[in-house]
C-alpha cells in the first residue's frame, strides 16, 4: 500500500437488533446483521427493536408477577357497607351523618331460628354490648369473638377465621320492635346476597346500648311499649271488668236487702 494512501472508512451499517426467546426457551439476543461482518473497530449504529410478543415466556411470568402483586394491593377482602343493599324487606342505607344502618321490616314472628352455634355467641355479645361500644353495625372474628370494626371495616385479610357480622335496628311501621341478627360475612355490601344471607341468628331485641346514632334502643332490653290498638283492647277489657264489678257488688247489695226483708216479716233465719 503506498505511504500516501488515506484510509477511509466505510459508512455505518444499520442493524436491526431483535429480542426474543431462543430454543431453550430463555431469552436471548440474536443480531440479524444486514451486513456479514462488523468489525470491532466500527461506528456502526445499532438499533434495538423491543418485541415484547418475541418473548412470550418472560413476559407472561412477567404479568403473573403483577396481577399477583395488584391482587395482594388491590384485592385486600373487606366486607365493608359502601352503598345502599337490600334484602326482602330489610335495608341498609346510611344516615343524615353517613353512617351505614340497619333497617328491618321483617315482622317478629317471621324471625329465623339459630342453629349455628359461633353466630349464636356472636348474638349474645352483640344484644349484650359485651365486646363493644354499641355499634348497630359490627364485625366480629369468630374465633375469639373479638370486635372487628363497625359498618365500614375493611381489614378482613387480617384475620384467622371466618368473620361474623351482627346487624341491629328498629323494625319500621312497628313501634317499640326491634330485630338484630348475625351471620358471616362475604365481602363488600353482601347484605343483598342469598349466600350471605343463607345462614344466620335472629332475635327480636335491640342492644342495650347504641352510640352510633342508628336506633334509640329503650330503657333496658327487655323493656317494650305496647302498640295503639293493644292500649285500646286493654282499656276495653279494663272496662268491662269494672263494669261487671260495679255490677256484682250491686246484685249483692240488692240480695241482702231481699233476705233481710224477707227475715224480718217471716221471724225466720236471717242470711248474710
Amino acid at each position: 500500500m503506498p505511504t500516501n494512501e488515506v484510509y477511509t472508512p466505510m459508512s455505518p451499517p444499520t442493524t436491526p437488533l431483535l429480542l426474543y426467546p431462543d430454543d431453550s426457551g430463555r431469552s436471548a439476543l440474536h443480531l440479524r446483521a444486514m451486513r456479514a461482518c462488523i468489525p470491532h473497530h466500527s461506528t456502526a449504529q445499532i438499533n434495538v427493536n423491543w418485541h415484547p410478543f418475541h418473548v412470550p415466556l418472560l413476559n407472561l411470568r412477567i404479568q403473573y408477577l403483577v396481577i399477583f402483586l395488584f391482587l395482594i394491593i388491590t384485592d385486600t377482602t373487606s366486607a365493608a357497607f359502601t352503598r345502599e343493599a337490600a334484602y326482602r324487606l330489610d335495608q341498609v342505607r346510611p344516615n343524615s351523618a353517613g353512617t351505614y344502618c340497619f333497617h328491618p321490616r321483617t315482622l317478629p314472628g317471621r324471625i329465623a331460628s339459630c342453629m349455628d352455634q359461633s353466630l349464636s355467641m356472636l348474638l349474645d355479645i352483640h344484644v349484650n354490648n359485651k365486646h363493644g361500644p354499641g355499634l348497630s353495625i359490627s364485625y366480629y372474628d369468630t374465633q375469639d369473638l373479638s370486635v372487628l370494626g363497625g359498618a365500614d371495616w375493611r381489614e378482613w385479610n387480617t384475620t384467622s377465621g371466618p368473620v361474623g357480622v351482627c346487624l341491629s335496628g328498629s323494625i319500621e311501621g312497628i313501634e317499640g320492635s326491634y330485630l338484630t341478627f348475625c351471620r358471616y360475612a362475604t365481602s363488600d355490601d353482601d347484605h343483598s346476597s342469598r349466600t350471605a344471607q343463607a345462614v344466620k341468628c335472629s332475635i327480636d331485641r335491640p342492644q342495650q346500648r347504641v352510640v352510633d346514632g342508628c336506633y334509640l334502643p329503650p330503657s333496658s332490653p327487655y323493656d317494650f311499649k305496647l302498640s295503639g290498638r293493644t292500649e285500646a283492647a286493654l282499656a276495653i277489657v279494663g272496662l268491662a271488668i269494672a263494669i261487671f264489678t260495679f255490677m256484682c257488688a250491686g246484685f249483692k247489695i240488692i240480695w241482702r236487702y231481699v233476705v233481710r226483708a224477707r227475715g224480718g216479716g217471716g221471724g225466720g233465719a236471717r242470711y248474710d
